[in-house]
């Protein structure tokens, strides 16, 4: 087999290689995450950082959550210790900032309150919840 055959035979092989391949892959969907920020979950928080300085209504604080892979998305957060208590975000620059949102207060002279805070959003056909005490 002569060298110029041999050549034109690879060249050949390789060419009909690079068409036969399939570029017919799914893009990957790359999944949203979600995380509380500030106050982060199990802090203990006190009323000198309630907004308005009336426990009275609850505390009001800035919930900010970090959100990966979902720019644009919408968050929705809800304090399951206080009934009807929810709220509705977009997410900007990779984070969700709740303003003034409320939580239970500690009240008759207790120290703490429990709050349990669900969170959730949906980028892309995916769906992400997440839960803090």
């Amino acid at each position: 087999m002569s060298l110029r055959f041999r050549n034109w035979f690879g060249l050949s092989l390789v060419a009909l290689g690079g068409l036969s391949g399939c570029g017919c892959e799914e893009e990957p969907v790359v999944e949203p995450t979600l995380a509380f920020f500030s106050p982060s979950p199990g802090s203990r928080l006190d009323l000198s950082v309630d907004k308005d300085n009336d426990p009275s209504n609850g505390l009001q604080v800035d919930l900010v959550l970090r959100a990966g892979n979902a720019e644009g998305a919408t968050v929705d957060v809800d304090n399951e210790s206080i009934n009807n208590d929810s709220a509705s975000a977009t997410v900007t620059d990779g984070k969700v900032t709740f303003t003034d949102f409320t939580l239970v207060a500690p009240q008759g002279g207790a120290t703490s309150s429990n709050n349990t805070i669900k969170a959730s959003l949906t980028h892309n056909g995916k769906t992400v919840t997440v839960q803090a005490n």
